[in-house]
């Protein structure tokens, strides 16, 4: 049985700049998506890799915690 499912793109963001070594501080587009994640906005975010949520691999956990505690989904392209 194939069961068709409508994906609606509520948003997006792409890279902007560079990655920087302080901390996850002024991201306005990882703020934006956290907000809509505790609106129930949205069910699912999209990501290519898993450390686009982070500055670095040590950051990537508290964004993805934040997501799915919400009860949003994550899915990754690549899990680096």
């Amino acid at each position: 049985m194939l069961i068709s499912r409508a994906i609606t793109l509520l948003t997006s963001s792409t890279k902007r700049g560079c990655a920087t070594r302080r901390s996850n501080v002024d991201r306005p587009e990882l703020d934006k998506l956290l907000k809509l994640c505790k609106l129930k906005a949205i069910k699912k975010v999209l990501v290519t890799e898993l450390l686009r949520l982070g500055r670095c691999r040590s950051e990537t956990p508290a964004p993805m915690e934040a997501i799915t505690e919400v009860g949003v989904s994550i899915y990754a392209q690549f899990i680096k």
